[in-house]
């Protein structure tokens, strides 16, 4: 564990320690087993170390509550005659102190090396509203006051001197995004798609869906094979169904993976309560495709932990990008910064700007000597712009893919990638002639091509006239035939474009 002595001042009676665990929702962790924090040390307690010690699921027979102690790294009876005092809290995402929810099962530090509470707070209270009240930004905040109350000077009156410190551990996840055609004039099983994170070959999910109908009312059945996979550890999966042009949202629901059986279904209807998790509009029936999007977050159980100069608050890496912004007249600590992070400083902090770039509702300062190098396009809107206004007016692009353009070409990274917006950014790549954004685009796309998504870039190809990329696509069509043809996808695509699709159908004879 890491080490680092976080109090260093004369005869301080009080420190406050602060453990924040990042994407605690995806804690892995069963009954009796615990995430132990960095090990603060605490000079002025007779020179202790000590940990703080989560148990998600709780400790052995607690398995309704999870268990949270303060532990002495290294036992030692000189700190138990301190008369030093303790009071274990979690911090709501509204700042305020949530103390134990069960006070029952408190456990002393003489016996046990330990103290606090083995009924600290239930995992479902901890999760309920999707975890919004307890879990800001996925992210619980376990704090511990720490105080010698009998050592203060009374008559004296010296104030306590109150010190702080800070500790994170990050629950490393990772994100899988998938969209899946239904189509509704199909009543047979449909294999719509599958879940396959990106370094494994077999998928962990195969989604299916089968129209029914009755009488008085249709049915709409997504059935989920799941198989099993060590690796993770943890996961929550949430589907949303929504119409073909992905503007109505029909349904939505949250599953934690482990409790998705092998085979799972989920029969949706109109017929079911309205408050039913089961229920959707009858509307939903009338059209004629509908998609449903699946996230898929998890962890294989690997994290990262250290203890932190300051409070960084819930989102560390929001926390950075709004650094330079932030106008709170906290002084920051001097540091010196590269030409990449000192580029990306100017797109959170537009100091100097020259000129301003205003898409359908929102504008953006930018500096023509960063844009002007990296686009012949911007080039050339930048120096024809109005010099009175400094204003460059784009109309052609939603503000988002407009945003992630910008900051793509102050920092060469695209944040939150995922299939829908690679094709977004691909397109915009070739309006705006950025060739390095168009390769990290294409890269994404060959690497995430699927039976069930292949079609778009069928699509793609053809409008924007790549070569390369369409030779790609055509090869993994011919070595994957059988799967592409026989999609849900491909069948809705070949009817409204036929011509195109039978341009690859015989693609595979024309090649030999």
């Amino acid at each position: 564990m890491t080490e680092e002595n976080v109090n260093k001042t004369e005869e301080p009676k009080e420190t406050i320690l602060t453990w924040r665990i990042e994407n605690a929702h995806l804690c892995w962790q069963k009954t009796g087993e615990e995430l132990v924090s960095p090990t603060f040390a605490i000079d002025w307690l007779n020179e202790s170390s000590w940990n703080l010690c989560f148990y998600p699921r709780g400790i052995q027979g607690e398995d309704s509550y999870t268990s949270y102690f303060i532990a002495q790294e290294k036992k030692n009876d000189t700190v138990a005659n301190t008369g030093a005092k303790f009071e274990l809290y979690l911090l709501a995402a509204d700042g305020s102190k949530v103390l134990p929810e069960n006070p029952q099962g408190f456990l002393s530090m003489k016996k046990h090396g330990m103290w606090g509470y083995s009924r600290f707070i239930s995992w479902k209270t901890l999760m309920d509203e999707n975890g919004s009240r307890y879990l800001p930004d996925e992210t619980l905040t376990l704090c511990c006051r720490i105080w010698c109350e009998y050592e203060r000077d009374m008559e004296k009156k010296k104030e306590l001197v109150k010190l702080k410190a800070f500790a994170r551990t990050r629950i490393r996840k990772e994100d899988i995004f998938q969209q899946m055609a239904i189509d509704l004039d199909e009543s047979r099983n449909q294999k719509i798609g599958e879940l396959k994170p990106i370094l494994q070959e077999c998928p962990i999910a195969k989604f299916i869906a089968t129209l029914g109908e009755t009488s008085n009312h249709k049915s709409l059945t997504i059935g989920i094979d799941v198989k099993k996979n060590e690796k993770i550890k943890s996961a929550v999966c949430e589907l949303v169904l929504v119409d073909e042009e992905r503007k109505a949202l029909f349904w939505k629901n949250k599953y934690a993976w482990h409790e998705i059986i092998e085979r799972e279904n989920m029969v949706l209807s109109s017929h079911f309560p309205k408050n039913s998790e089961q229920y959707v509009p009858e509307e939903t029936f009338a059209e004629k495709c509908l998609y449903l999007a699946c996230q898929f977050v998890f962890t294989t159980g690997s994290t990262t932990q250290k203890i932190e100069k300051d409070d960084y608050g819930n989102n560390l890496d929001r926390f950075f990008e709004q650094r330079l912004s932030n106008s709170s007249g906290v002084k920051q600590e001097p540091s010196c910064l590269t030409a990449s992070e000192a580029l990306k400083s100017l797109f959170y902090d537009p100091l100097f700007h020259d000129a301003t770039i205003k898409g359908r509702t929102a504008e953006f300062k930018v500096h023509e000597m960063v844009l002007s190098p990296r686009s012949e396009v911007f080039k050339k809107l930048l120096s024809e712009r109005d010099r009175n206004t400094n204003l460059v007016q784009i109309n052609n692009e939603d503000d988002d893919t407009l945003q992630k353009v910008i900051y793509f070409l102050y920092t060469d990274t695209i944040p939150d990638m995922h299939w829908e917006v690679a094709k977004k950014l691909y397109k915009a790549a070739i309006k705006y002639k950025i060739e390095l954004l168009k390769e990290k685009c294409c890269t994404f796309i060959k690497k995430n091509l699927s039976s069930s998504n292949v079609s778009d870039i069928v699509v793609l190809t053809k409008n924007e006239k790549d070569d390369e990329l369409k030779e790609y696509v055509t090869n993994f069509i011919i070595k994957n035939e059988s799967d592409v043809f026989n999609s849900v996808e491909w069948s809705i695509f070949s009817k409204s474009n036929s011509v195109l699709a039978g341009e690859y159908m015989v693609a595979k004879y024309k090649m030999k």
